[in-house]
């Protein structure tokens, strides 16, 4: 069928992702000398030097997909087959799009300026390049620019100015598109074009294949199948399944199924062969193209890395299709009963997609099973804990040897780990064994290579020493403190005890209720505006809600009807239903009458937890964790995250201060343990393990603004720092001020940040001196004993504590350190990781002592015996560095070049004005919160610009007179940085 002349607008929803963000907005000029008694607004004017940046907007609208080479794929509204691009919104709120601007390169002459028009959620829209500018709201767009088919770079920015979205399209062949995978987002080029749609096989195919109206459904496929499903030859294949839900046999003589949608006709089905009514059949994507006993075999294998999947009847009309993600060793991607594909249901190849079947297949393995030994219970601990736990079980009358047998959560690795030689099971008895991670054996304790993921959607195989098959589990979603254990008919439960190394409980929970959903999200509302909140959960569900922020349970409302809600209202609901696991309780939190220009984020905590007497706040010296739910929204409005959490205190001398900071972290045994939101618009980070939200600590009552300007100034070096984004926050529905959201220093963050995602358990990290966080300092200590006892004298000494640091992250780091004369200098960080280059890297982090103090910090520094607040921090490496003449002039010139381009006063003062004029809408209610006089926080700013304005002159001449630096040497170093003092400075006056 033809590709319609019109694309359709359609509301197809896509899901949430975010690229990453160009820097920050053209910052205002400022600054004028400091003058006693002015306000910040007096010698902050908007004339003069300042860098020039981008901001990045919050709004959710991306481009999805563009065409530049259109032959004979869309007509437009005039019949012409011109460029498009298509733009979604993929938030949660509908965005109006007046005054955006759509731009082709760097060509600001001819950009495409939207009407007043509206994106709701999930809704397409479809911008024609053809040259031919029309921008009525009410007919189809035209940009006054055409698409270059060899390469293109397309920006969109917000109405306000700053950037959206952006991508740089590659040169594309005739008719195909560059566009974002819906399965994983990331851009590719494709010839599955689908204008007005979301960008998947189905609907290219509905665009591009006449439909066929036969009811047959391709309803599961595997693409790295090991155990499930062998042919008459005891041999495993991929699979394709299809299903016919219809009342009627489906004759299948002249289908065909293809991985391949430029040939339809890749494999043919047998004359003969159907699928009787609300009937199954299996084909194996083996390559063989034939098989024995009835067996289907297609001529093509399917790839794990994703794959496509097309069924078309005999007049090669489409009947299904799918986009087959990459998949793990025996993952199946199935049918659910909504309608949807998903990965975690357990493999039920020829069978219906249901527990009953999977229970089935399990049932017939255990038949099988003669030597009688059975994975019989396992658990997932809680994520702070250091190890899962797996039992086996014995049911046989004899004892069983498994020297040499494998435990593996990858079935193409069965012996993953091995059970060591004279490993022996009694008749009846069990054999409990931790999944640590770590390989070893401690006397009679065993511990396995791996641990357990409690988002499930894989197998648990044990396997005997010839890597055959003696027992599998297939792992749904684990919940941390919940055992999953066979019961006495072979099944698997969620046990109502977890018992290992003894019989298994009597029963348990075939799963748990999914949470009850809200008709209205949260948020800030106006002042006199009602909200009916509608609450749902699964059928047989029974809700239970409260409105005091306590934790709800059975014993609290029922819920019967809508909930009207016109003042701050905290609503937290819980699912319960008989047989499951009651729901993860959930919650919102929706604000009346007030008004923010920064992100809101509601904090919510049984008030026990939070202010009773064991609560956070009570016994605040305590380092502990309280169950509670965050929720996260833009200056906008929209809802960006809505999750459960752990809240922990955040600080150490800041805990006494009334408002107080907290670690909010994803915990699976609250019910995830990832945020799945981009919560920081200057990395392309889809998900994080936690985030802080910082009260400012001992800047809290001066600029608000100190450390996170301060140890942004790391952006662009080898040093790791934490991004910020403004925020206010609420607690249990009571405002609690601003705060600064920032990224926390963990394991995670780090491995994060480098591109070491699965490598937590494998990094060190020390803090200050020596205080080891994780792993060891053994390495950085021999390294340091070394040079406190022969220096650093040549070049092949440097070379050997470079094999040991990262001497780029180590300069960057000190630089900074010195340029800010922070004087709590042991608050640092260094990490690294022995399976990547195995050298000590800086996180930088807690500057409010920096810029506060005019000191010599470079003399301070090379004082022998120790710098920082009482001498504290350890100083002999940079001092026995600075020694060495190729590294002093290594980190000479790093500074000097630092003061001259990224670090001057013009850019750092623009950075200050920027912060001041984001919380000047938010101060007089954080005044009012918490007590702070406007006076003392403007003088205070005024302070911190006077700073930066005359911090570089300082600090150079404290460099010339402690180095004791000739002309020349002034001039190598610092000539470039004093010709842009002296330029700010002119400018100034």
């Amino acid at each position: 069928m033809a590709v319609p002349k019109h694309a359709s607008h359609s509301m197809t929803r896509a899901r949430r992702r975010r690229i990453q963000r160009g820097p920050a907005l053209l910052a205002v000029v400022c600054a004028l000398a400091l003058a006693a008694g002015f306000l910040l607004e007096d010698f902050l004017p908007r004339d003069g030097r300042a860098a020039k940046e981008e901001a990045a907007s919050t709004s959710m609208v991306r481009i999805s997909e563009v065409m530049s080479s259109n032959d004979s794929a869309l007509q437009n509204d005039a019949g012409q087959y011109s460029d498009w691009i298509e733009l979604v919104n993929t938030g949660a709120i509908s965005v109006g799009m007046e005054g955006y601007v759509l731009l082709n390169g760097d060509n600001a002459l001819e950009p495409f300026i939207f009407p007043a028009c509206t994106l709701m959620p999930g809704e397409r829209l479809l911008i024609y390049c053809d040259g031919d500018l029309r921008a009525d709201p009410d007919h189809p767009l035209h940009a006054p620019f055409k698409l270059d088919a060899a390469g293109v770079a397309l920006a969109l920015y917000d109405a306000a100015g700053a950037r959206v979205d952006a991508v740089d399209v590659p040169s594309l062949s005739r008719n195909h598109v560059y566009r974002r995978n819906a399965v994983n987002d990331v851009w590719e080029e494709s010839g599955d074009y689908t204008p007005g749609a979301a960008n998947t096989l189905e609907n290219h195919l509905a665009l591009d294949v006449e439909t066929s109206d036969s009811p047959l459904l391709i309803s599961e496929a595997a693409s790295a199948n090991r155990t499930y499903a062998p042919d008459v030859e005891g041999r495993c294949h991929d699979y394709i399944e299809l299903y016919n839900p219809s009342a009627e046999t489906v004759d299948l003589s002249g289908y065909t199924l293809t991985d391949d949608e430029d040939d339809l006709a890749k494999w043919v089905f047998p004359n003969g062969a159907s699928i009787p009514a609300g009937g199954y059949l299996l084909v194996y994507a083996s390559g063989k193209n034939e098989g024995a006993d009835g067996e289907m075999h297609a001529s093509f294998k399917l790839s794990s890395e994703g794959e496509s999947a097309i069924l078309c009847d005999a007049q090669g009309r489409a009947v299904s299709g799918l986009d087959l993600p990459a998949l793990l060793s025996d993952q199946a991607y199935s049918l659910d009963g909504n309608g949807e594909y998903t990965t975690a249901l357990a493999p039920t190849p020829g069978l219906s997609n249901t527990q009953e079947s999977a229970e089935a297949l399990h049932a017939a393995l255990a038949e099988e099973n003669a030597a009688g030994v059975y994975i019989n219970e396992f658990m997932a601990s809680a994520d702070e804990h250091p190890h899962d736990w797996l039992e086996l079980y014995n049911a046989s009358a004899q004892a069983v040897d498994v020297s040499g047998w494998g435990l593996s959560d990858d079935s193409a690795s069965p012996r993953k780990w091995r059970f060591p030689e004279g490993t022996v099971i009694q008749p009846g008895g069990y054999l409990t064994l931790y999944l640590s991670g770590t390989d070893g054996v401690t006397g009679s304790i065993l511990c396995a290579s791996f641990r357990l993921n409690v988002e499930g959607g894989y197998g648990l195989m044990l396997a005997d020493a010839s890597g055959a098959l003696v027992d599998r589990v297939y792992v749904p979603e684990q919940y941390t403190g919940v055992s999953y254990a066979r019961m006495t008919d072979g099944m698997f439960l969620y046990a109502w005890d977890d018992t290992p190394d003894r019989e298994n409980a009597a029963g348990g929970w075939r799963g748990r209720v999914a949470a009850p959903e809200f008709s209205n999200a949260g948020g800030v509302f106006d002042a006199g505006e009602a909200i009916t909140v509608e609450l749902s959960a699964p059928s047989g569900a029974r809700i239970y809600y409260t409105l005091d922020s306590t934790t709800p349970d059975a014993g609290d409302a029922l819920y019967t009807g809508p909930i009207a809600v016109s003042d701050t209202t905290v609503v937290r609901a819980v699912a319960c239903m008989d047989g499951y696991l009651d729901s993860y309780p959930t919650a919102q939190t929706y604000v009346f009458g007030e008004g923010h220009t920064v992100r809101v984020v509601a904090l919510v905590a049984d008030p026990e937890d939070m202010f009773g007497e064991d609560g956070l706040y009570t016994r605040y010296r305590v380092d502990m964790e309280k169950p509670g739910h965050v929720e996260v929204y833009t200056a906008e409005g929209e809802k960006m995250l809505s999750e459960n959490c752990a809240l922990r205190l955040h600080g150490q001398g800041s805990r006494t201060m009334l408002q107080k900071g907290f670690k909010v972290i994803a915990r699976s045994e609250y019910g995830t343990n990832r945020f799945k939101a981009p919560l920081f618009s200057e990395r392309d980070y889809e998900e994080y393990q936690s985030f802080i939200l910082r009260a400012s600590s001992e800047d809290g009552v001066l600029t608000r603004m100190r450390d996170s300007i301060l140890t942004s100034l790391a952006e662009g070096t080898e040093v790791f720092y934490q991004k910020t984004e403004l925020c206010v926050v609420y607690i249990n529905g009571e405002y609690w001020g601003h705060y600064n959201m920032r990224e926390r220093i963990c394991a995670a963050s780090i491995c994060q940040y480098e591109g070491w995602e699965g490598q937590e358990d494998q990094i060190d990290i020390v803090k200050g001196n020596s205080q080891v966080l994780r792993g060891s300092n053994a390495s950085y200590a021999a390294m340091l004993a070394y040079v406190k006892e022969n220096g650093v004298p040549d070049d092949e000494t440097l070379a050997r504590v470079g094999e040991e640091i990262d001497l780029e992250s180590f300069i960057a780091y000190h630089a900074l350190q010195i340029f800010v004369a922070n004087a709590d200098t042991l608050n640092v960080k260094r990490y690294r990781n022995l399976n990547a280059d195995g050298k000590w890297h800086w996180a930088i982090f807690d500057l409010d002592w920096g810029f506060y103090s005019d000191t010599n910090s470079i003399r301070r520094w090379l004082n022998p015996g120790g710098t920082g607040s009482s001498n504290a921090t350890d100083n002999t490496l940079f001092i026995a560095l600075m020694n060495n003449p190729a590294f002093y002039d290594r980190f000479l010139t790093f500074m000097g070049d630092m003061l001259a381009t990224e670090w001057t006063s013009g850019r750092i003062v623009s950075m200050i004005r920027e912060r001041y004029e984001a919380l000047a809408p938010e101060m007089p209610r954080q005044r009012e919160r918490w007590g702070q006089s406007e006076e003392r926080y403007e003088r205070r700013v005024a302070e911190l610009v006077e700073y930066a304005r005359t911090r570089p002159r300082k600090l150079i001449i404290y460099f010339r007179d402690t180095l004791e630096l000739t002309g020349e040497e002034m001039k190598k170093y610092f000539g470039a940085a004093m010709r842009r003092v002296e330029e700010e400075e002119a400018a100034w006056k």
